[in-house]
C-alpha cells in the first residue's frame, strides 16, 4: 500500500486597481510574505487568546495563506479576503478569517501614488485582491516584518491578576473583542501633563508594561505601567519623530525599574484648540477633529507599533474635551482586524 503526501495549495496574491468607470485595471502589484506578516501574528494572537498556543512565537513551519472566494450572481468568483492556517502543538490547525480590510492602508498609499505619478486618472478606482494558484512556490515561511527590536525575540506572557490590580473603572466602551487594556490614572495623569507643558508642539513618549495571563480564568490581557516622556524626538507644531535616542532612553529606564517590562504602546499629544465660539456642550464632530488618528498616526503604528497587542494613547490639551468626554481629554486606540481603531479600556482608579 502505498501512501502519497499531498502538499497543499499555494497562492500568488495580487491587490489589483481598476476603474468604477470602466472596470480596466489600472495597477497591480504583488503582495510578499512581509505583507502578510502583520495578518499572521494576529492569527498567532487570536490562538492565544483562546488558549490553542502558549507561546507568543510563531510557529516556523506549516503556516498557510487560503484565499476566501464568493460566488456572485454573475458567476465569477471573487477574492473576498483570506485565511491564516497556523499548525497549533496539539497537531490541529488554528484557522483566522481575514478581510480586505488588511490592505487598506496598503491600497490607500498606492493609489495615492498613482495619483501624484499619472497625468490621467479615472475618477475613482478601487482595490480588490486577486489570489492565483501557484504550485511552483514553496508554502508561506516565517517572517516577522517590522517590529520593535531589532532581532526580534518571542514576546514574554507573564502571569497576573486582573483582580489584584484593585478596582478598575471602564472607558469609552468595551469590546469583547478587544484585549483587556488595564491603565493605573497616574500614567494617564503623567502624560497629559506632558502635553500640557508643551501646548504649541506635539509631544510623545513610549508606554511601558506586561502583557499578561489571568491566572484566575486563564484570559490574556495587557497592563500598562509606566509612561516614559521622549527625551530626543523631533517636533514641530504638528508632527513627531521618534529617533533611536528615544527608543535607547525607553529601554534604560525599563532596565532601571527592573520589572521586566516591555514596548506596549507609544503616546502622542494633539495640541489643537478649538475656537471660543464653539458652544458646549461639544459637538462630537468638534471632540473628533481634536482627538483622531492621523495617516501619519497610523502609518507610525504600522511601521513601529504592528503587534497586535500595542496601543496608542492619543492626549489634547483642550479643557473642555474633559467636560464633553465625561473623562480626561484623551482616547486610546488598538488594533482590530487588521485595523487601528478607538477602542475602550480600564483605568485602575487607585494607581
Amino acid at each position: 500500500m502505498s501512501n502519497t503526501m499531498t502538499r497543499p495549495q499555494t497562492y500568488r496574491f495580487h491587490l489589483e486597481f481598476r476603474s468604477l468607470q470602466d472596470a480596466q485595471v489600472r495597477g497591480d502589484i504583488s503582495l510578499t510574505e512581509i505583507d502578510f506578516a502583520h495578518a499572521v501574528e494576529a492569527a498567532l494572537f487570536d490562538g492565544l487568546r483562546r488558549s490553542r498556543f502558549t507561546r507568543y512565537e510563531v510557529p516556523r513551519a506549516g503556516v498557510r495563506l487560503e484565499p476566501r472566494f464568493y460566488k456572485a450572481k454573475s458567476g465569477l468568483s471573487l477574492c473576498v479576503g483570506f485565511a491564516v492556517i497556523l499548525p497549533t502543538p496539539d497537531g490541529g490547525e488554528h484557522r483566522v478569517d481575514c478581510g480586505l480590510q488588511w490592505f487598506r492602508s496598503r491600497a490607500e498609499r498606492v493609489i495615492a501614488d498613482m495619483v501624484l505619478d499619472t497625468a490621467v486618472l479615472p475618477s475613482v478606482v478601487l482595490f480588490q485582491l486577486a489570489a492565483y494558484p501557484d504550485d511552483g512556490v514553496q508554502p508561506y515561511r516565517r517572517h516577522d516584518g517590522i517590529v520593535l527590536e531589532a532581532n526580534p525575540l518571542a514576546v514574554p506572557i507573564q502571569p497576573g491578576s486582573r483582580r489584584e490590580l484593585g478596582p478598575a473603572v471602564a472607558w469609552d466602551g468595551l469590546c469583547s473583542e478587544d484585549l483587556p487594556v488595564f491603565i493605573p490614572r497616574r500614567v494617564l495623569e503623567d502624560a497629559l501633563t506632558e502635553a500640557r507643558s508643551t501646548p504649541d508642539h506635539e509631544v510623545g513618549g513610549v508606554l511601558l508594561g506586561h502583557l499578561r495571563r489571568d491566572t484566575g480564568d486563564d484570559e490574556l490581557f495587557l497592563e500598562v505601567t509606566c509612561h516614559v516622556p521622549a527625551q530626543a524626538t523631533e517636533t514641530a507644531a504638528t508632527s513627531i519623530t521618534f529617533t533611536a535616542d528615544t527608543w535607547d532612553h525607553a529601554r534604560r529606564v525599563a532596565d532601571l525599574r527592573g520589572e521586566g517590562e516591555i514596548f506596549v504602546g507609544w503616546v502622542h499629544s494633539h495640541p489643537f484648540l478649538l475656537p471660543d465660539s464653539v458652544p458646549e456642550p461639544l459637538p462630537v464632530e468638534c471632540v473628533n477633529d481634536i482627538l483622531f488618528f492621523s495617516d501619519d498616526d497610523r502609518f507610525v503604528m504600522e511601521q513601529a507599533f504592528a503587534r497586535p497587542f500595542l496601543v496608542a494613547l492619543q492626549t489634547a490639551v483642550d479643557s473642555r474635551l474633559e467636560r464633553a468626554l465625561g473623562h480626561l481629554p484623551l482616547r486610546l486606540y488598538g488594533w482590530r482586524d487588521g485595523e487601528v481603531v478607538p477602542r475602550g479600556f480600564q483605568v485602575i482608579e487607585g494607581r
